[in-house]
């Protein structure tokens, strides 16, 4: 299944300039999502982490890397007609950086769920650019009420 920006925007509470998911080039709800973003050379966060040779962080990375698994997880509950509570991220495992994304490349994710009804929510992901593996880790999340 593919999932456009507004669909995006549907599932995920995350926004501009927040959201490292343009849109999901594939999925399949409470399984797997496989997600791209264009990472805009013009985006404010490259003039100040490293101007001299604009770099993407890899703390974006995971962010996409979280938010891609979050996708999913979203869509299995909207399937399954559950209003699903706030995702909040829990944790990082196994992080791993291979090489440096350039502004003005398009990072591809994939994020495989574990179990999308556990209470802690594991994914295992990698993050692709310029053909070539540059990130992966283990996210993993948690349901939680929003705050009043």
């Amino acid at each position: 299944m593919k999932l456009d920006h507004a669909d995006v925007l549907e599932l995920l509470f995350q926004r501009y300039p927040f959201l490292w998911v343009d849109e999901v080039t594939d999925c399949e709800a409470g399984k797997y999502a496989v997600s791209k973003k264009y990472m805009d050379p013009d985006f404010p966060m490259f003039k100040g982490y490293s101007p001299d040779c604009a770099a993407v962080p890899g703390t974006i990375l995971i962010e996409a890397m979280s938010q891609t698994a979050g996708v999913a997880t979203a869509l299995y509950y909207k399937e399954k007609r559950i209003k699903a509570p706030i995702r909040l991220f829990a944790g990082i495992e196994n992080a791993r950086f291979y090489k440096r994304v350039p502004a003005g490349v398009t990072i591809t994710v994939k994020s495989v769920l574990r179990d999308p009804e556990a209470r802690f929510i594991y994914a295992d992901c990698e993050v692709l650019a310029m053909g070539e593996r540059v990130a992966s880790a283990v996210v993993s999340f948690v349901f939680a009420k929003p705050l009043d």
